[in-house]
């Protein structure tokens, strides 16, 4: 992490009176449920790593960490919904949010994130919910970090949710062709099938 960051930082030019805006889950580390990661803890340790990185590359300049939660049993789902789209999982959606319900508590990694950046960075977190009415969601939040103009934002066109499950239960069957062992290539037909009759009840109901 501390090598990837300090060889990327190193080739952005110098700032010159801008911002920079770097967004990226990845900083926080796995995803919880993928190569035996059970929470975020890592993101202690990654995200300071950033931080370190950019405050070498740019000395002076003001180091913003912000970070979004979600309400713990929509979160649970959505990412037993990633995880499902890899062959690995195994396990259907109410055994694994209960197994997981720790990794919810972010309130858990936050205090410590807090007190690892104290002097090196700025730590603000928002709950997603609260940001789904803004025009832009998500990305009207970081822009008011930088303090995009407004005009330059109305030129900007909203983006519809991506890789979203909006039908009950689908996660599960996919974990179902996964406990079938389905060669890779099967596997990946038999998901993309069922995703595209998804995306046919969607406009259905349109």
């Amino acid at each position: 992490m501390r090598r990837g960051m300090a060889d990327w930082v190193a080739r952005l030019p110098p700032l010159e009176g801008r911002h920079l805006l770097v967004s990226s889950e990845d900083l926080v580390g796995h995803l919880p449920g993928r190569f035996g990661v059970m929470d975020y803890r890592a993101a202690v340790t990654t995200v300071p790593a950033a931080v370190d990185a950019l405050s070498a590359r740019f000395p002076g300049a003001e180091v913003v960490v912000w970070l979004t939660t979600r309400a713990a049993g929509p979160w649970l789902r959505s990412v037993h919904w990633q995880l499902a789209l890899h062959p690995e999982l195994m396990v259907k959606q109410r055994r694994f949010c209960k197994d997981f319900a720790p990794a919810a508590d972010f309130d858990a990694v936050i205090a410590p994130l807090r007190a690892a950046l104290l002097g090196r960075a700025v730590l603000e977190v928002a709950p997603m919910e609260g940001l789904l009415h803004r025009r832009l969601a998500f990305v009207d939040a970081l822009y008011d970090l930088i303090g995009l103009p407004d005009d330059l934002r109305q030129g900007l066109q909203p983006t519809r949710a991506h890789n979203r499950c909006s039908v009950e239960g689908l996660a599960d069957q996919f974990v179902m062709l996964n406990r079938a062992r389905l060669p890779e290539e099967e596997l990946g037909q038999a998901k993309m099938a069922m995703r595209g009759m998804m995306r046919l009840l969607e406009e259905g109901e349109g």
